[in-house]
């Protein structure tokens, strides 16, 4: 099954859209609702996700910067936008962050219902290119062991390349374009595998490892007294302010620009 999330801050939308689609007819699994972006976002960081379906207007985090996130961590993660033909150049935007479809409200189910098939039909045949990739990669490998030219012991392989991974990590976490995709590319590993070996060997899903770490940073930035919360922000790899500071204060208790407020105070 297809694991759909529906992402929007009015309930009669997030109810409704769960009653007008048989989901499971359609081969898909309603995983569950987001009351606005920050939500969705830490959905898809606690489960598997396929699909995300996001109003443009939210609190905290709109539409379009959702997706901009999502894409740029998750980027196999089928999203659709909900908007109305009076914000018709969002969905214009939305397709260039790399969403897969729009949907116009009031919605209209016949078309709702061929993009969940378009989306289902793409994904199908993801999953097959993927698994003969899969196989041919393991064949591949099989023939490295067989000739002994593998560059790790079979055990210990996925493990040494983890570690470069790591550090790889730990260079690049504050650059802007850094995402899941980029470090698996540099360690030669489909995203979707190496999302699941991270989790599995750091008990933390990779974007709450990585908000950590920049969150760390800009404490220790907001520390030396030399840069404001904003240039902090940008400095750890964020463009949206709002969000780096809900992020600060989840994780922190405050506010960036508290934190920063209160550090001047003691040293007065």
């Amino acid at each position: 099954m297809i694991n759909v999330i529906i992402a929007d801050d009015e309930p009669i939308i997030r109810n409704g859209m769960k009653e007008i689609v048989d989901w499971n007819s359609l081969g898909y699994h309603l995983a569950g609702v987001a009351i606005d972006g920050m939500d969705a976002l830490e959905y898809i960081e606690q489960e598997e996700v396929h699909v995300l379906i996001t109003d443009i207007r939210m609190p905290f985090l709109d539409g379009l910067e959702l997706i901009r996130i999502v894409k740029k961590l998750h980027p196999d993660i089928y999203c659709v936008l909900l908007t109305s033909y009076a914000e018709f150049e969002y969905a214009r935007q939305a397709i260039e962050l790399g969403a897969f479809s729009y949907i116009i409200k009031p919605i209209d189910i016949a078309e709702f219902q061929k993009i969940l098939t378009n989306i289902k039909e793409d994904y199908q045949k993801r999953d097959r290119r993927n698994q003969y990739v899969s196989k041919l990669e393991l064949y591949i490998k099989q023939l490295e062991d067989f000739n002994h030219n593998s560059l790790f012991p079979a055990q210990a392989g996925d493990e040494n390349v983890m570690d470069l991974g790591e550090a790889y990590i730990l260079k690049h976490y504050c650059e802007k374009d850094f995402s899941l995709s980029s470090v698996a590319q540099h360690i030669g590993f489909e995203t979707t595998y190496f999302s699941k070996l991270f989790k599995q060997k750091y008990k933390i899903g990779f974007l709450d490892y990585i908000i950590s770490l920049r969150i760390e940073k800009a404490k220790r930035l907001l520390s030396t007294g030399l840069y404001t919360a904003s240039a902090v922000c940008e400095m750890i790899g964020y463009e949206n302010y709002p969000y780096f500071s809900s992020l600060f204060k989840k994780k922190a208790g405050i506010s960036p620009s508290k934190y920063y407020e209160n550090l001047k105070k003691r040293h007065l």
